[in-house]
């Protein structure tokens, strides 16, 4: 997408990126995770995986 020169998804894809990873960190100190906060995660692992998939067409 940065090659593409698509700013605004990249930077879409870059926050998702970012808040993802914040998440994984924050849910990986705790052996319980609540239930609304793995979804969250997931939700945003999907939401990048559209992003991805609708830049492959």
């Amino acid at each position: 997408m940065i090659l593409n020169k698509e700013n605004e998804k990249s930077l879409l894809y870059l926050s998702k990126f970012s808040k993802l990873l914040r998440i994984t960190l924050e849910n990986s100190r705790d052996k319980i995770v609540p239930l609304h906060q793995e979804l969250e995660a997931v939700n945003n692992y999907l939401e990048l995986q559209n992003l991805e998939v609708s830049q492959s067409y």
